[in-house]
């Protein structure tokens, strides 16, 4: 029997949570107040895509953390560099140095705790599983430790499309477009019509300026799906970028037809029109960007399951943002300060909190809820862009022009802020 080939690397698990969904679908109403705050909801909606359908660079502005119940630091490990076939005996071997028994991961939720354990246990003594114990840590923000499970179960099962198509999605959110594109290609040769790994290919490729492969693979989503938005849309993502802005703004149109509620489509039509000179085209998108600020994304049954994993503190914060979604503020509330009973360090679980604070006209404990989600997390705009609603809520824009400023500094990209900038009355 061949033996693999073995190499040692260090590595560590790191917790860098994302954001939380909590879009509302509630109409703009009258009042100053009630507008800014309506605005505050829709932002965080714009950043909770991040983790609902793991956008990365190409979707909406992600950073918004939420639940991470603990980092897990490893000793050096052996890793399996080629496809061969190992025995059980030595399989269980290099799963037991690979993955962190729960005892190895500081300050766990307990529930957690409890499921990583019995999963760890799983894959020990049926390697098979590995793939599974990936997702619950990919689920968790375990992101280093699911990589290491999803390289192990694609070793295991080369043809299964999903071990790549996670470890795309994570090189993406790290940033590493090469290894991305490469695994979102081999999803492709196994799974043609994959719809959300050719869209994702796309926008990964525009991340990487690699803008000729982008456009032909935008070309190939329109020509394979002409009904629907994501081929015009990124068509028009690669005209903006080369300069094209007539092209673009054509193409963005393309894509808002069928997709009208397109926050993303709409924000850089939008853009693009003023930069055309065509104001009312330019007000008439970013008034529907501000109604409904998600970008649309194509169905999504691998990041779906993910979701479905969650457990005690993230499961609960799943939970308060289908409930502030409905309009349960009271429940939310109380479901947010569940969670915060548990971890009272939970920058999404503060953040939230102090919008259903706001809704509900408590706007001086939103101010203190957001101060400290800012101490806890003092580069994420979110905590900043939380608090210029709330002092844009009360009138003082001076504050709330100073905290957009360190929002935009953080993320130039940030859109929500970009929009509020636009609506603050002048100096």
């Amino acid at each position: 029997m061949t033996r693999k080939k073995k190499s040692k690397r260090r590595s560590r698990s790191r917790s860098e949570p994302e954001p939380v969904a909590t879009e509302t679908g509630a109409e703009i109403r009258r009042s100053r107040s009630t507008v800014l705050w309506l605005v505050l909801v829709v932002a965080v909606a714009v950043v909770g895509l991040a983790l609902w359908y793991g956008l990365g660079s190409g979707g909406a502005p992600e950073g918004t953390p939420t639940a991470a119940n603990g980092a897990g630091v490893l000793s050096d490990r052996e890793v399996i560099d080629d496809g061969d076939v190992t025995d059980d005996r030595e399989e269980k071997a290099l799963v037991a140095e690979s993955v962190p028994s729960p005892g190895t991961i500081a300050t766990l939720d307990p529930d957690l705790e409890a499921a990583i354990k019995a999963a760890v246990a799983r894959a020990e003594s049926e390697p098979e599983t590995l793939g599974a114990l990936g997702r619950l840590y990919h689920a968790h923000e375990f992101y280093e430790l699911a990589t290491t499970c999803y390289e192990r179960a694609a070793a295991r099962d080369p043809q299964e499309a999903a071990w790549p198509y996670y470890l795309g999605v994570l090189a993406e959110r790290r940033g590493d477009h090469a290894v991305a594109v490469d695994q979102f290609q081999r999803v492709l040769e196994l799974e043609p019509d994959d719809l959300a790994a050719r869209v994702r290919l796309g926008e990964v490729l525009l991340a990487a300026s690699r803008l000729e492969e982008s456009a032909s693979v935008f070309e190939e989503v329109s020509r394979l799906h002409p009904e629907a938005a994501w081929g015009p849309r990124g068509l028009g993502l690669v005209a903006e970028q080369r300069g094209q802005l007539e092209v673009a703004a054509a193409a963005l149109e393309r894509a808002i037809e069928p997709e009208p509620t397109d926050g993303r489509a709409n924000y850089l039509a939008g853009l693009l029109a003023q930069r055309l000179g065509r104001q009312q085209q330019a007000a008439a998108a970013l008034s529907r960007f501000r109604a409904s600020p998600e970008a649309r994304v194509p169905a999504d049954p691998r990041m779906d399951a993910l979701r479905s994993m969650l457990v005690g503190v993230q499961q609960r914060m799943r939970l308060a943002a289908a409930q502030l979604e409905a309009g349960e503020l009271e429940a939310a509330k109380r479901t947010y300060g569940e969670v915060l009973e548990r971890d009272a360090s939970n920058f999404g679980a503060l953040v939230n909190l102090a919008n259903v604070n706001g809704r509900l006209g408590d706007q001086a404990e939103a101010e203190v809820l957001l101060r400290r989600a800012i101490q806890i997390e003092p580069q994420n705009p979110h905590g900043h862009f939380g608090l210029a609603m709330a002092y844009a809520s009360r009138s003082d824009f001076a504050r709330a022009r100073d905290e957009l400023d360190t929002v935009l500094r953080l993320d130039p990209n940030h859109a929500g802020a970009r929009a509020l900038l636009e609506r603050l009355p002048p100096d």
